[in-house]
């Protein structure tokens, strides 16, 4: 039987083999029936919830149905959506060298993200919010997509060391700023560069942050390298993402997104260039902004 272990540098799990299975009690095979249930409550009322929010005018309904994704989908580590698997080597230290303000080697604690709020923005099927989690943040992840919540939450239902640091909702991130809520962190990783309404989400995120709280975004910069790269070369020659998943006009170019995000009270501290490798499908840090990047900024 496979067993889940977590890596405690960036709080992904993968696989080891275990004797034998645990017994199955009584208890826990009703806590798991009445997690089943929960989620199907929890599809049906965010579903109709989603529906019927006037802020759902903001949504380009086209994006959501393209990366709404099966649970098989979301989590093959090895199928369409490895880079965003693989990705976590990189954004996950990004983000806790963002918040926490020290190198990753420097962390002694399991748990360096203990006492954080934080906020995944465009969470998908988890990817990115579990991990967090595993590393003591308390996370909400959102998604205007209520078949990918519903996928995420039922996978973080599998480890019961998320209960409690981890929930997820079916609203935009211009829906949950009405309700006033605020957090140490938002994330948003690639994501952006699927939002037509750009000036919407960056304000509402912005509403979303406590003073001094970072914002973390990975996205693509609109420029030709980006285009031939990313599109062309990731999606019809090496098949790393589905073909059609990126509108290179949707891409903001760093300058654009920069002035937005001062626009909305929010000074950049950092950008850091991202490079991926199609033929491996591994990421790594680079100099070069053309194509990939990272970004934090502290709202002041």
């Amino acid at each position: 039987m496979k067993n889940l272990r977590s890596c405690l540098s960036c709080g992904v799990y993968g696989f080891s083999r275990v004797s034998k299975p645990a017994p199955r009690k009584l208890d826990d095979i009703f806590a798991k029936r009445q997690k089943v249930i929960c989620a199907r409550r929890f599809f049906t009322e965010n579903a109709n919830h989603s529906k019927s929010n006037e802020w759902q005018s903001t949504i380009d309904d086209d994006e959501v149905a393209r990366l709404s994704r099966s649970g098989m989908d979301w989590w093959d580590a090895n199928g369409e959506f490895i880079a965003l698997h693989t990705m976590n080597r990189v954004r996950v230290p990004y983000i806790k060298k963002a918040v926490l303000g020290v190198q990753g080697e420097m962390l002694t604690s399991s748990k360096p993200l203990d006492g954080f709020k934080m906020l995944d923005v465009g969470c998908g099927g988890g990817l990115l919010a579990e991990p967090l989690a595993r590393l003591g943040a308390k996370v909400t992840g959102i998604d205007a997509s209520a078949r990918n919540t519903h996928v995420a939450m039922r996978h973080a239902s599998l480890d019961p060391s998320l209960a409690g640091k981890l929930q997820y909702r079916c609203i935009t991130v211009e829906q949950l700023a009405q309700e006033k809520k605020v957090f140490d962190c938002v994330v948003s990783s690639e994501v952006i560069e699927h939002v037509t309404e750009k000036e919407s989400f960056i304000g509402a995120i912005s509403q979303l942050l406590k003073p001094r709280g970072s914002l973390i975004l990975t996205t693509m910069n609109r420029t030709p390298q980006a285009y031939v790269l990313a599109i062309v070369a990731a999606e019809y020659i090496a098949h790393a993402v589905p073909i059609g998943t990126h509108d290179w006009n949707k891409f903001p170019k760093i300058s654009e997104l920069t002035e937005l995000l001062q626009e909305n009270g929010l000074e950049t501290e950092d950008i850091q260039g991202l490079a991926f490798n199609p033929v491996t499908s591994r990421w790594s840090y680079c100099e070069g902004t053309d194509i990939n990047f990272a970004l934090h900024a502290i709202k002041v």
